[in-house]
């Protein structure tokens, strides 16, 4: 049996990936606008009363601002950092996420929804408080999805978390040299690049090459930087990958739809 997954798009356009066990699905992150969100879960064939609640890895707007339309007349919980919640309160209500939906976890704490997946929150590092990814596991398929974005680094217990996964959803969202060469100015490049900004495309090799082999896990590249990367650097940094590795990364451009299952 398999979970379906639809990376409904990723990069600073909007960021939501939705996951499907062909009864039961939740989704990670709200960055679309509503119409978006509910036309791409048309296109992914994943009905939205299949949803039993959103998760959020941080409440910047490429990831949380379609929270209040998509959920608006439901009863989908959503799920948020409680460490983010409480500093910062204004950006809940900037969002409209409606105060009878909020649902607050803890880093590290086994989340059950509805008997159907295990979501289990980690620690991420970036520039707004209280990130975090997720590792979501799909109890009636058994199998698991990590999702690794706005990062500034990675420990090695977030790799450990990585190695079970049957689908990996990592950050690559820059190239070192077109970020020197580009139009950002030195203390944007200095943020992007910082301990709390977001993965390389070399970082991302690096993270590959260091997690254990799954002979049946698929590897998607996101959050692509449109103005600091491409595809095709992406490609060339990762040539270097070993081949059973390699065959199985899947990078999407910045925006894109993509649906696959594992």
């Amino acid at each position: 049996m398999d979970l379906s997954y639809a990376v409904l798009s990723s990069g600073s356009c909007g960021n939501s990936y939705v996951f499907y066990d062909g009864e039961n699905s939740i989704v990670v992150d709200c960055g679309l606008s509503g119409k978006q969100m509910t036309e791409r879960l048309e296109s992914a064939n994943i009905p939205k009363e299949s949803i039993r609640a959103v998760f959020i890895t941080h409440l910047h707007p490429d990831h949380a601002s379609g929270i209040k339309v998509f959920t608006k007349k439901t009863e989908i919980p959503v799920y948020i950092n409680a460490f983010s919640a409480k500093r910062l309160p204004t950006l809940i209500v900037r969002y409209g996420i409606q105060t009878s939906l909020q649902r607050y976890f803890n880093i590290n704490d086994d989340i059950d929804v509805d008997g159907a997946f295990v979501v289990h929150p980690f620690e991420l590092y970036h520039d707004c408080i209280g990130t975090v990814g997720f590792k979501i596991t799909s109890l009636k398929t058994q199998k698991c999805a990590v999702v690794i974005t706005d990062t500034g680094k990675v420990t090695d217990d977030v790799r450990a978390l990585a190695e079970d996964a049957d689908a990996l959803f990592l950050e690559s969202n820059y190239d070192d040299e077109m970020l020197k060469k580009g139009p950002y100015p030195i203390s944007l490049q200095n943020r992007i690049r910082g301990d709390k900004g977001h993965l390389s495309n070399k970082d991302a090799r690096e993270f590959i090459c260091a997690i254990k082999d799954k002979e049946t896990r698929k590897i998607h590249l996101i959050h692509v930087s449109d103005n600091n990367n491409t595809i095709s650097k992406i490609r060339d940094e990762l040539s270097s990958v070993p081949n059973e590795k390699y065959s199985c990364l899947i990078p999407l451009e910045r925006g894109e739809f993509y649906k696959g299952s594992v």
